[in-house]
């Protein structure tokens, strides 16, 4: 169940850190105009595995307790900024178990019918959910969220 698959927020910053690296040294891309979308297509989409990099880490379930609501075209570092934020704000530790889409959900092996019931449950069991908003108003695609 994907919304088992939560991240602590020590293996998100470990993430981050591998995707700089990456975008440094990778063609066409820049640390500061990465979006979450670049990050899912361009350095997660080599998974031969087929499965997210919450599965990938082989930890087992994980129940989220906090849960961000991100928008696939806004800028990555502007997201893991405002996911410290909030995390400094609140003073969690780093083993926080954090859902952050990019890594928690495979759409290979999720099915799409699953999606709904899943984030449900994942709002309604977590302790914090983090809304960082799309860059521009015609970014925002909630509508799956709010039936």
């Amino acid at each position: 169940r994907f919304e088992e698959r939560g991240v602590t927020l020590a293996e998100l910053h470990s993430f981050a850190k591998k995707v700089r690296q990456w975008a440094e040294q990778a063609d066409g891309f820049h640390w500061d105009t990465l979006t979450i979308s670049h990050v899912v297509h361009n350095y997660l989409k080599n998974n031969e595995a087929q499965m997210c990099y919450a599965e990938q880490l082989g930890v087992g379930p994980r129940r989220a307790q906090v849960v961000i609501d991100e928008s696939w075209d806004g800028l990555f570092s502007d997201t893991l900024s405002a996911i410290g934020w909030f995390v400094e704000g609140q003073r969690l530790p780093e083993n926080t178990v954090v859902y952050f889409t990019p890594l928690c959900y495979s759409g290979q092996n999720d099915r799409p019918e699953d999606w709904d019931k899943g984030i449900k449950h994942l709002l309604l069991n977590c302790e914090y959910w983090v809304a960082i908003l799309a860059p521009s108003e015609e970014l925002v695609v909630r509508s799956n969220r709010m039936q």
